[in-house]
């Protein structure tokens, strides 16, 4: 699961979507040595800035928010963000953070 210091990447898009209204889907993706990308797609394909730093203000710091159109963020059949395939498009395939390993 992508994590940031601070709280759980899924958390942080929980609170995106609560803040953001005009944000119909939002993807935080943690990268090794960077603050994290949030990734958000709007109903209008724009993001107002100074709702954005009220959005975020309070949270771990996050890098620039990239925009895309809802039909451009790869999908599962039921709806759900392929977030390694997005991180593969946006990151060049970084991996997240953490070694992968359960145990």
């Amino acid at each position: 699961m992508d994590a940031v210091p601070g709280g759980a990447c899924v958390e942080i898009e929980d609170v995106l979507h609560d803040r953001l209204p005009d944000v119909v889907e939002a993807v935080v993706l943690a990268r090794p040595d960077g603050l994290p990308l949030p990734v958000l797609a709007t109903r209008d394909g724009t993001l107002h800035r100074d709702a954005w730093r009220r959005a975020v203000a309070d949270l771990p710091p996050l890098g620039e928010p990239a925009l895309l159109p809802l039909d451009r963020l790869p999908l599962t059949a039921t709806g759900k963000v392929r977030r390694q395939e997005l991180r593969d498009r946006l990151l060049g395939g970084a991996p997240a953070p953490g070694t992968g390993r359960w145990t």
